[in-house]
């Protein structure tokens, strides 16, 4: 018995180990070496020992990072605003915090970084500069897998909903007006494509490409899931900034700023592309917001479908949750019951959400984990119980959840 403990305990070094030899070894062939070497390791450490990876962290939306085993406060760099993140790195907003004539506090950003708490490394996106330039918002951050690879941005801006690049290879955003990207809510990287949902349910694939001087491309393709019957559904959403504009051909001037804070007003899609929306029955006193998100999960992609309700005391507490698996060869949405039917757990935040292996360590099968309602929702009971994680904006996953 002493050999064995031995053993295991050598077992549960390991991965700290390796995350620090991966990065430090500049060949990407012996990279996937040591985490070809790392995924045996890491089986038989869950199976046996559930405690090989620590707890996924939380960023607050602005100057911190929380770790949820201990609590502990890391901070973020100064000035800085969280807009997404992905994996175990965040896209932070650097610029300067104000307040309004109200007393409301608003941020205005000068510039976009990648930076990862784990690593203390911070990279520049001056692609993301066109969002600063229209002052509009990141409202999705997600990274296909590395840094270097391609990272895909929804906007709350109608002229650039959706945005597509490589660090230092170019940008690709829509034509103007391009009303196939202005409603897209969520996003996910599934095999090689992006695919985007929208309030209607649609599911919508991607191609991404390069063209002859090596920037990305970006065209839709057929639905593979279509539940609006037309764009129409859509329209309905806003007002038509094609009558506006002809109701203003009165050949009246108007000065500078009201013509600038105008375009800004038409150009907001905040209430359109958010994966959140108040349901249609919603009053004063009951209100209640349905949010969808999007999430590959070990070869397939899930939608999960959030229901929750202002409680009187002021905390959002979970109504409904639905999981519908997309099927390509139906061209619908189904309905998973009972259990993800794989050894999987889902973490849910509005800003980047993932499917992790389970169960291991503290994270429970067949468990989801929202981060808006502080809650875990077993998929087996259909029951929701307070969870031991903070409310902040998004989910940070140390290095562990990536080899």
């Amino acid at each position: 018995m002493g050999l064995l403990s031995s053993i295991l305990q050598w077992c549960l070094l390991m991965p700290k180990f390796l995350v620090l030899i991966v990065a430090n070894l500049p060949d990407p062939a012996n990279c996937a070496r040591c985490r070809a070497l790392y995924h045996p390791w890491h089986s038989t450490v869950c199976h046996h020992r559930h405690q090989a990876r620590p707890l996924p962290w939380i960023a607050l939306r602005d100057s911190f990072v929380v770790t949820s085993y201990n609590g502990h406060m890391h901070r973020l760099p100064e000035n800085a605003m969280t807009a997404g993140s992905t994996n175990d790195w965040l896209a932070l907003g650097l610029g300067q915090k104000h307040t309004n004539e109200e007393q409301a506090e608003y941020y205005v950003v000068r510039n976009y970084v990648l930076h990862n708490p784990f690593s203390y490394r911070s990279l520049p996106l001056p692609e993301l500069d066109v969002v600063v330039q229209e002052r509009s918002l990141v409202c999705k951050f997600l990274m296909r897998s590395t840094v270097d690879d391609f990272i895909a941005v929804i906007t709350n801006n109608r002229k650039h909903p959706l945005i597509v690049f490589q660090r230092g290879k170019g940008v690709w955003t829509p034509g103007p007006w391009a009303t196939q990207y202005t409603y897209l809510i969520d996003i996910a990287f599934h095999g090689d494509k992006l695919y985007a949902i929208t309030t209607a349910e649609d599911l919508i694939p991607i191609d991404l490409a390069f063209d002859g001087e090596g920037r990305p491309m970006v065209a839709v393709g057929p639905h593979v899931i279509k539940k609006s019957i037309n764009y129409d559904y859509y329209e309905s959403l806003t007002t038509s900034d094609e009558e506006d504009d002809e109701n203003e051909e009165d050949g009246e001037e108007e000065d500078n700023a009201g013509e600038k804070k105008e375009d800004e007003e038409d150009n907001d899609l905040t209430y359109i592309n958010c994966s959140a929306e108040f349901a249609p029955d919603v009053k004063p006193d009951n209100i209640t917001i349905i949010s969808r998100h999007l999430i590959e999960s070990h070869g397939k992609l899930l939608m999960v479908r959030h229901s929750r309700q202002l409680h009187p005391q002021t905390l959002w507490v979970t109504l409904k949750v639905d999981v519908l698996e997309a099927d390509f060869s139906t061209h619908e949405w189904v309905p998973l019951t009972g259990g993800l039917r794989i050894d999987r757990a889902l973490f849910v935040s509005m800003a980047f959400s993932k499917s992790v292996p389970a169960p291991c360590g503290q994270v429970e099968e067949d468990a989801i984990y929202f981060m808006d309602t502080s809650e875990v929702f077993n998929m087996k009971s259909g029951t929701s119980m307070p969870s031991k994680f903070y409310n902040g904006v998004t989910w940070l996953f140390p290095p562990e959840y990536q080899l």
